[in-house]
C-alpha cells in the first residue's frame, strides 16, 4: 500500500468527473468509516471543509492500521441490513475502489463472502406513479427555475446528472421541437446523443434564461459569505451551463415542491422518498411507448444503446429522430394538452350549436310551409285566397 495523502478520498474521487458518481461513492466510504469507528452516519453528503477534513483524517488513520480489511469489508456488508439493496451495492462499490485505489487488494474469497452477506433482491422502495394529473400539480407549485429544469427533464428522457451540465450552446431553442446535444461527457455510457424538449418545456427554459443571469450574481454573493466560513466552494458569474447549481440543491428544490404540493412521503420500509426526479424518465418511457414511435427510436432518445435491435446500431439522422419525436410530442406535454382539450370541447359544443340552429331553421321553414298548405286545403282557389288574405288585412 502507498503512503497515504493529506488527501486520501479527495484524490480518490478526483478519478471520476460525473458528479452523482463523485457523491454516491464519496458517501459509500464516509459510511464505511463511520462504521468502522463506531461513528453515527452524519454529514456523508455536507461539502464544508470541516466535514471535510474531518473524513480526510479518518481515512488516513484508518490506511496507517494494520487491519484486516475483508473482516472490515463483510462487518461495513452487515451494517446494510435495512438498507436498500441498491444503495448497499452502490456504497460497497465505492469502498472497493476505494481500497483498490490505494492498493488495498482482497481475496476471491473475501469477495465471495462480502457478496453473500450483501442485500439480496432490487429496489425495495414502494413508488407513487406520476400521472399528468400529478405532474401538473407539483410544476404550479415550482419557482422559474426548478419549473425549467424539471419541464426539461420530463421532455427529453434525459437523466438529471445529463442535464445539469448542459450548456447554453447544447440546446438549439430556435427550432421545434428544440434539439438537444448530450455531449458524451456528459453521459452515463459515454456516448453523445440528440434528444428534444417540447414546445411547453421550451417555453419554460426561455422564461428561465430571462433571469438566469442575475440569479448566477445573486447565487454568488450569497455563496461568498459560506465560502468566507469554510462551507462551499467560490461561484463564478461566467458558469456556461444552463443549470449552474448542484444535484443537492435541483434535489431541495424537487423536495420543496413535493412538500408544497402536499405529495412528500416516504416508503415505511426504506424510509426514502416514494416520488424522485428519475421518474420523470420513466414517464417519458411510457407516455411515447404508448404512441406510434418505435421502441428503438424512444432507447436511442434516452441513451439506452444496449436495448437497440440490429437494424437501429446506427442512429438515424437528426431530422429523422426530430420526425418521430413530433409524433409523442403531445403525449409529454402536459399544460398544451390540457388546453388542447378545453379547446376540443369548445369546438364540439360550437358544432352542437350549429347543428340545432340549422335544425331550428328547418323546422320553421317546414311549419311555415304546413301552414300555407291548409289554407290551400281550405281554399281550393288561389285568387279566393288571395282575396281573403286581402280582407284580413283590411279587418
Amino acid at each position: 500500500m502507498n503512503q497515504p495523502t493529506n488527501s486520501p478520498i479527495q484524490d480518490f474521487l478526483n478519478l471520476y468527473n460525473k458528479e452523482r458518481t463523485v457523491w454516491t461513492y464519496q458517501a459509500g466510504v464516509r459510511a464505511f468509516l463511520d462504521c468502522m469507528t463506531g461513528d453515527p452516519p452524519t454529514a456523508r453528503g455536507d461539502k464544508s471543509n470541516h466535514n471535510r477534513e474531518r473524513y480526510e483524517q479518518k481515512a488516513i488513520e484508518y490506511l496507517n492500521q494494520n487491519r484486516n480489511h475483508g473482516q472490515d469489508l463483510l462487518n461495513f456488508a452487515g451494517s446494510f441490513k435495512d438498507k436498500p439493496p441498491y444503495t448497499a451495492r452502490i456504497y460497497m462499490t465505492g469502498v472497493r475502489e476505494f481500497l483498490d485505489y490505494h492498493q488495498i487488494e482482497l481475496s476471491q474469497r473475501e469477495l465471495k463472502l462480502i457478496r453473500r452477506k450483501m442485500p439480496k433482491g432490487k429496489a425495495r422502495t414502494q413508488e407513487i406513479r406520476l400521472d399528468a394529473d400529478k405532474l401538473r400539480s407539483l410544476f404550479q407549485h415550482m419557482d422559474i427555475k426548478a419549473r425549467a429544469l424539471f419541464m426539461v427533464l420530463l421532455a427529453s428522457g434525459a437523466r438529471i446528472g445529463e442535464i445539469l451540465q448542459l450548456h447554453l450552446d447544447d440546446v438549439d431553442l430556435s427550432q421545434s421541437p428544440s434539439p438537444v446535444m448530450i455531449r458524451q461527457e456528459y453521459t452515463k455510457n459515454s456516448q453523445q446523443r440528440i434528444t428534444f424538449i417540447t414546445d411547453e418545456a421550451k417555453a419554460a427554459l426561455l422564461e428561465w434564461i430571462k433571469i438566469r443571469q442575475s440569479y448566477l450574481e445573486s447565487a454568488v454573493n450569497r455563496n461568498n459569505g459560506l465560502v468566507n466560513k469554510g462551507i462551499g466552494n467560490q461561484k463564478a458569474t461566467d458558469d456556461p451551463r444552463i443549470f449552474p447549481y448542484s444535484m443537492t440543491t435541483a434535489s431541495y428544490m424537487w423536495q420543496t415542491a413535493l412538500k408544497n404540493a402536499g405529495m412528500d412521503s416516504t416508503d415505511k420500509g426504506t424510509k426514502r422518498r416514494q416520488i424522485h426526479p428519475h421518474q420523470l424518465r420513466k414517464h417519458f418511457r411510457t407516455q411515447l411507448g404508448q404512441t406510434q414511435i418505435p421502441v428503438d427510436i424512444i432507447e436511442i432518445l434516452m441513451g439506452h444503446e444496449g436495448y437497440l435491435t440490429g437494424s437501429y446500431r446506427t442512429p438515424p439522422d437528426e431530422q429523422t429522430l426530430a420526425t418521430y419525436y413530433s409524433q409523442g410530442e403531445q403525449a409529454l406535454s402536459l399544460f398544451i394538452r390540457e388546453d388542447q382539450n378545453t379547446k376540443n370541447k369548445v369546438q364540439e359544443i360550437e358544432a352542437e350549436l350549429q347543428r340545432l340552429r340549422e335544425e331550428n331553421e328547418a323546422l320553421r321553414i317546414a311549419e311555415k310551409s304546413a301552414t300555407y298548405q291548409k289554407l290551400l286545403e281550405l281554399v281550393k282557389d288561389e285568387n279566393k285566397l288571395n282575396k281573403v288574405v286581402e280582407l284580413l288585412n283590411k279587418a
